[in-house]
């Protein structure tokens, strides 16, 4: 998830509406390694969005991997193990997803 609001900026920077919505990867979904290298998957991570997005921020746990465009999908490479992927709209609004890359 991003930082906490600074002190009294909480309130200016959040708007109405609904947070983004994952569409991939689905949650518990499982990928293969050999996507994107022999020890990694390619992922395309999708969500979307309020009319009024314009950029999407997607973390893997807290580390920060990019940006999109709203209503881009997002490459993304991740080697085996357990993922918790979020999106978090340039309002502040988030929502994540889990999944799985095995090695075949």
């Amino acid at each position: 998830p991003p930082p906490p609001w600074m002190p009294g900026c909480a309130q200016a920077a959040s708007r109405e509406g609904a947070a983004p919505l994952l569409t991939s990867p689905e949650p518990g979904s499982r990928y293969f390694t050999g996507t994107a290298g022999p020890n990694a998957a390619a992922v395309a991570l999708e969500a979307g969005a309020e009319a009024d997005v314009r950029v999407l921020y997607w973390y893997e746990g807290s580390r920060f991997i990019g940006a999109s465009p709203a209503g881009s999908a997002f490459p993304a490479r991740f080697p085996a193990g357990r993922h918790r992927v979020s999106v978090v709209d340039d309002a502040g609004r988030s929502a994540q997803t889990h999944f799985e890359v095995l090695k075949p």
